[in-house]
């Protein structure tokens, strides 16, 4: 069965790449996507009845300046974010971040 995230997830905009903690307790999203192509991270957290939380930024350190930002990849222990940004065809790249403690503080 194919259900729709809804409203809170999906954006007018394009969203896109995604990725959903193994525990199916957050997910972040590409979201917001420009006509230029630019997008910034954004989290959503699974409530207990199995809707999703309003999303939030990863903030400016993470979304600083127009990009496009994908490929986002959390380590199994929540401890590192990995993602790909660029402005451009040719200066896409892969960055990580220390992620854990920005995931505690994010979370409802």
């Amino acid at each position: 069965t194919i259900t729709s995230l809804g409203n809170t997830i999906n954006t007018s905009a394009f969203d896109g790449d995604f990725f959903i903690a193994p525990d199916e307790s957050y997910i972040i999203i590409s979201a917001k996507e420009t006509p230029t192509y630019e997008s910034e991270l954004w989290i959503s957290f699974r409530t207990t009845d199995k809707t999703w939380t309003e999303p939030k930024s990863l903030g400016d350190k993470i979304n600083k300046g127009p990009a496009h930002r994908f490929g986002q990849y959390v380590t199994p222990d929540d401890k590192y974010l990995f993602y790909t940004k660029g402005t451009g065809e040719g200066d896409c790249n892969i960055y990580w971040v220390l992620f854990d403690g920005l995931l505690k503080k994010l979370k409802p």
